[in-house]
């Protein structure tokens, strides 16, 4: 049986982020036959369509590693109103491998009023064909 391999994103870099850990979390209680890989989008430089020709190593392992997935899931903080510079620029590598295209990608984000970074990166996610997953969390303690 070849395993499922789920690419996980955390749109902050900080150290103690909320969004990295719930998916850390999710990596270390993934079943049997499913592996969780945690993305690093720390290494990637600005997003500059001239680099498109020579693409920069960080650049390549970003798209391998989602091209290689077979679901995405992308944990993004809520700064501003909209998601973070980091993971809108990878995002915006991306778009030129069609990597998520058709693809399922979950998205979360792990603070309880963010909002409208959700619909900012469904929207983003929408525009570069990918089939977003909607998942409802029940709290135990309601």
């Amino acid at each position: 049986m070849t395993a499922i391999r789920i690419a996980a994103v955390s749109g902050s870099l900080r150290a103690s982020s909320i969004n990295t850990a719930l998916l850390r979390t999710i990596a270390s209680g993934a079943p049997e036959g499913v592996s969780v890989e945690l993305v690093s989008l720390g290494a990637l430089p600005l997003f500059n369509p001239d680099l498109e020709a020579d693409l920069p190593e960080a650049v390549k392992v970003l798209r391998a590693t989602i091209v290689a997935a077979d679901g995405v899931i992308v944990a993004s903080p809520e700064y501003a109103h909209g998601i973070s510079g980091v993971l809108k620029n990878a995002l915006d590598w991306l778009v030129g491998c069609e990597g998520v295209s058709g693809k399922p990608v979950l998205v979360l984000n792990a603070a309880p009023r963010a909002h409208h970074a959700i619909a900012a990166l469904r929207e983003t996610l929408s525009t570069m064909a990918a089939r977003t997953v909607a998942i409802r969390l029940i709290r135990r303690d309601a």
